[in-house]
């Protein structure tokens, strides 16, 4: 389950990631020494992180539609949907690998027992936070989180910082909805007196309340430190640019600023925190090769196909060749194993 489409209806678009998966499963296939006598294959289902296109997909990989052995899914891109397939993924012995789910939650094993990642989880975020955050001698913040995105990270965040003696002082949840009163919600921050804004937003709502925020006068070059989310695409503040995608079925939310003014307030500068998404240039990988090279072939091939290269691609990368070894693993010690694997025995 991959986020293709790019368009404002999606929730989450990287269609950079898939090709990182495919590059895993070339080498896989052309690797003799790994699943000798099978052949990977990636049933691609373009779900853009929303729930109705991801059940749909999920039940139809249960169901046997596609007439092959389904070994576990990859995916869900996003944390929220993530959890709801994991916690009935027992009920059919099916392993699901995330790439690029980051959610707290996904980590209790007693709920998720056969979830698992190659992406670290944001819980890690807190204390870098908290490390900027007494660096600068910050003592107050506000929050602004998109209802898309997993309200237990921010939760872990705020009550981390709270220990650390920083206090939050205006949090608001924000839907991506027209009707949605961004202003308000600017005002009423504004009138809070905090300076440092967390906003984990994704792309359509990050774009209408940094409008909002121009408009309001709550800039970086006006003394206000704005945290925004590494996932944001390269450009995510160009208006004109968003204007291009096709209207969701709720109508795009209203950005009425242009896209110079949203340069000028990217210009005064932001934070964000990111994963480390690779090893060292000259460490070696599994399919032979280094790390710098693997990147170079990636970048070549998502840029011939006119998309951006994203780091969440090697996870995606790393999750193909986990399942490879894992299936290796089994077939070599138990044969028949392709014949059983959702059984309670075999996924174990």
């Amino acid at each position: 389950m991959f986020p293709l489409t790019v368009s404002e209806d999606a929730v989450w678009s990287r269609p950079g990631i898939l090709q990182g998966a495919l590059m895993a499963l070339e080498s896989i296939n052309q690797d003799f020494k790994i699943l000798s006598n099978y052949s990977l294959e990636l049933i691609i289902e373009d779900t853009q992180c929303k729930t109705a296109l991801i059940l749909n997909a999920f039940i139809e990989f249960m169901s046997h539609s596609h007439n092959k052995s389904i070994v576990g899914i990859l995916g869900p891109a996003c944390s929220v949907q993530t959890e709801i397939i994991a916690e009935v993924a027992p009920m059919y012995n099916t392993i699901i690998m995330g790439y690029s789910v980051e959610g707290v939650a996904l980590a209790d094993r007693d709920k998720y027992p056969l979830f698992f990642r190659t992406s670290p989880s944001y819980a890690e975020f807190k204390y870098a936070y908290a490390t900027i955050f007494e660096f600068f001698e910050w003592k107050q913040y506000a929050s602004l989180t998109d209802t898309n995105y997993v309200s237990q990270i921010v939760t872990a965040t705020h009550e981390h910082l709270e220990k650390q003696g920083i206090n939050l002082v205006y949090a608001r949840q924000i839907t991506n909805q027209d009707t949605v009163d961004i202003e308000t919600y600017i005002r009423s921050l504004k009138d809070s007196s905090a300076k440092i804004i967390i906003a984990t937003l994704f792309e359509g709502l990050a774009r209408a309340v940094v409008c909002e925020a121009y408009k309001q006068g709550l800039t970086p070059q006006n003394g206000y430190v704005w945290f925004l989310p590494s996932w944001l695409a390269d450009g995510w503040w160009h208006v004109d640019h968003a204007d291009e995608h096709d209207h969701s079925i709720d109508g795009m939310l209203n950005v009425p600023c242009s896209s110079a003014d949203m340069k000028e307030f990217v210009s005064g500068g932001y934070f964000s925190l990111s994963n480390a998404f690779y090893g060292d240039d000259w460490s070696t990988i599994l399919s032979g090769g280094t790390v710098s090279q693997w990147r170079q072939e990636y970048e070549d091939r998502v840029k011939k196909e006119g998309h951006t290269p994203t780091g969440y691609a090697s996870f995606a990368h790393d999750a193909i060749w986990a399942y490879a070894l894992a299936l290796d693993k089994l077939f070599k010690s138990y044969p028949a194993g392709l014949d059983t694997i959702r059984t309670n025995h075999t996924t174990q």
